[in-house]
């Protein structure tokens, strides 16, 4: 049965929300750096990858579905993913003339151990470009300053940009008036957090709406969130 959200927490008209902001993080992560992804994206500047999607499988492990788009083999790249520090196997899913999608376990790396320390959900996908990688987190200030400076330790020549929550939710943002209504009540009840404080049925309860609206509501403001950062210079 899922837990019922606190009142303290639902979003009325009278409260404003937390201060929100939508991030965009470029990360040219050292050389050196302990991940396979930054390695063979340097290796291989012909080839797009991206990250599309990733699991915690528990005990220090996890899961990631890898897009690599561009002509290369197959066998050898796979072979250097797993020569990879705590790559623990490599399969390829699917497989295309001209691209490809890997299904890589490995061990936790430093950099997704920061964001699960700081309670920063990255959103995916996340895009490698010869040895950068640029991340999406959705998070208040505090949150964004605390994995900020963290990412620094380990990659100094990381920036941020960010677009205020108000450009969001004022009356000239980038959402519709249902969508800012939808993206203040889940940002106050944690939608986004790590881990979620509320689920799509909490959501649901909160809007007095079904679980499928709330989901493709929630979809449509990820979806135009992405769109507009990958438009703007941020």
């Amino acid at each position: 049965m899922t837990k019922e959200v606190p009142l303290d927490r639902r979003a009325t008209a009278d409260k404003d929300p937390p201060s929100a902001f939508i991030c965009k993080l470029v990360v040219p992560l050292p050389a050196a750096y302990p991940t396979y992804h930054s390695r063979v994206a340097s290796e291989h500047p012909e080839l797009d990858f991206t990250v599309l999607s990733r699991m915690d499988l528990g005990k220090g492990r996890a899961m990631e579905d890898i897009h690599v788009k561009g002509v290369h083999d197959s066998r050898s790249l796979m072979k250097e993913i797993q020569q990879g520090k705590g790559v623990l196997s490599v399969e390829q899913e699917e497989r295309s003339a001209q691209e490809a999608i890997y299904r890589v376990v490995q061990q936790d790396t430093p950099f997704t151990k920061i964001f699960r320390e700081t309670e920063v959900l990255m959103r995916y996908p996340i895009s490698f470009d010869k040895g950068v990688v640029q991340i999406m987190v959705v998070a208040q200030k505090e949150k964004v300053s605390q994995v900020f400076e963290r990412i620094r330790e380990v990659a100094p020549d990381a920036t941020i940009a960010s677009i205020r929550h108000d450009l969001v939710l004022g009356p000239q943002g980038l959402l519709t008036d249902r969508q800012r209504e939808v993206f203040r009540v889940a940002i106050q009840a944690g939608y986004w957090d790590i881990p979620r404080r509320a689920t799509l049925s909490d959501m649901a309860h909160l809007l007095n709406v079904s679980k499928s609206t709330i989901s493709g509501t929630l979809a449509g403001i990820e979806n135009r969130l992405l769109h507009y950062s990958g438009k703007s210079e941020l």
